[in-house]
C-alpha cells in the first residue's frame, strides 16, 4: 500500500494513544511497580527497517524500502520526540519482531509454509532436500506478544537510554531449510538428493528481476493457481493463499540475521527458541482450521 494509506494507522494512531497515554490519570497501584507515573508504552516496529549488515543490532542504521517500512521509522523518530517532550510522558519501549510465524498468520512467513506445500504436493509428497540459500532467524508471534508484555512488566531504560530491542527465534537457518523444515513438519517425505540454494549474494544479482512488479505478479499466478488446485482438491477453507509482496523481496538478495541478546539480556526467556520445534506448534492449528492439507 503508499504510504498516505499506511500512515493513518501505522503513525498517527500511536502517536495519539501515546499523547493519551500521557493525558491519563495514573494507576496509584502501579506506581509503586513501574515508575514514577506507571506509565509504559511498547511501540511494535519492524526488523524489516534495518540495513544490509552482517548481524542486526538495536544501533544498526535504518534503511527503509518501502512505504510500510519508512511508516515504522517515522513513527519510532516522533514517538520518541514526544517521550522527550511530554510532560509526564510514559516510559517508551520499541520492540522490533523478524518475520512472524504462528496460528493465523496468512501473510509473509505463511508464504514459506505455502510454497513447502506446493512443492511438496507436485512431487507426489515427496519434498526435495532442500537447505542454504538467504539465512534469516523467524520470530514466533507467541514470542512477540510475550516479549511485549515482558517490557511492560519489568524496568526499562528511559527515553535517554537506548529503548528498542529486536525479538526473534535463537536458531538462523537457510530459506531451503526453512522450506524443508516446513514441509516435514506437514507430513512431507523427504527426497534423497539434496538440493542447495544459492547463497544470498548470488541471487541478488537477479534482484532487478525478483524485485520488478511484473516478475512478482506472474510469480504469484503462479504460487496462486497451484494453491487454488490444492484447496478444491482437500477442501480448504479460504484461510490464506500465496502473495510474495515487494516487503519480502528484501530477504532474498541478503542474509537477515537478527541478534536478541539484548532484550534477552533483561531476562527475557523465548518460548520458542528454535524454528524447527516451533512450527510444530503452528502446524496443527493451520490444519484444525482447514488453511492447509
Amino acid at each position: 500500500l503508499p504510504y498516505e494509506a499506511l500512515e493513518p494507522a501505522n503513525v498517527t494512531a500511536a502517536l495519539n494513544l501515546y499523547r493519551e497515554l500521557a493525558n491519563a490519570e495514573p494507576r496509584s497501584e502501579l506506581r509503586s511497580t513501574t515508575g514514577a507515573n506507571g506509565k509504559k508504552f511498547v511501540f511494535l516496529s519492524s526488523g524489516s527497517i534495518y540495513a544490509d549488515a552482517p548481524l542486526l543490532m538495536e544501533d544498526t542504521p535504518f534503511q527503509p524500502n518501502s512505504p510500510y517500512e519508512q511508516t515504522k521509522v517515522d513513527a519510532e523518530k516522533r514517538l520518541c520526540d514526544l517521550a522527550v517532550k511530554l510532560p509526564n510522558a510514559p516510559k517508551l519501549a520499541i520492540l522490533r519482531p523478524s518475520l512472524v510465524y504462528g496460528p493465523k498468520n496468512k501473510f509473509l512467513a505463511a508464504n514459506y509454509l505455502a510454497i513447502a506445500i506446493i512443492l511438496s504436493e507436485v512431487l507426489g509428497k515427496r519434498m526435495p532436500r532442500t537447505f542454504a540459500g538467504p539465512k534469516t532467524n523467524l520470530a514466533h508471534a507467541e514470542d512477540v506478544a510475550r516479549a511485549a508484555i515482558f517490557l511492560l512488566e519489568n524496568e526499562i531504560a528511559p527515553i535517554t537510554g537506548d529503548n528498542s530491542y529486536n525479538i526473534c527465534d535463537d536458531n538462523v537457518f537457510g530459506f531451503g531449510d526453512h522450506l524443508l523444515i516446513m514441509a516435514n513438519a506437514c507430513g512431507a517425505k523427504t527426497l534423497p538428493l539434496p538440493l542447495p540454494l544459492p547463497p544470498a549474494k548470488i541471487i541478488r544479482l537477479l534482484k532487478r528481476v525478483y524485485g520488478s512488479p511484473k516478475f512478482l505478479k506472474m510469480l504469484n499466478a503462479v504460487l496462486q493457481g497451484c494453491w487454488a488446485a490444492i484447496a478444491k482438491k482437500y477442501k480448504l477453507a479460504p484461510g490464506f493463499t500465496p502473495d510474495i509482496s515487494p516487503a519480502m523481496t528484501a530477504f532474498f538478495g541478503q542474509d537477515t540475521i537478527f541478534s536478541n541478546e539484548k532484550i534477552k539480556s533483561l531476562g527475557f526467556k523465548l518460548l520458542h527458541p528454535n524454528f524447527k520445534e516451533g512450527i510444530k506448534t503452528v502446524i496443527p492449528w493451520y490444519k484444525a482450521h482447514r488453511w492447509i492439507p
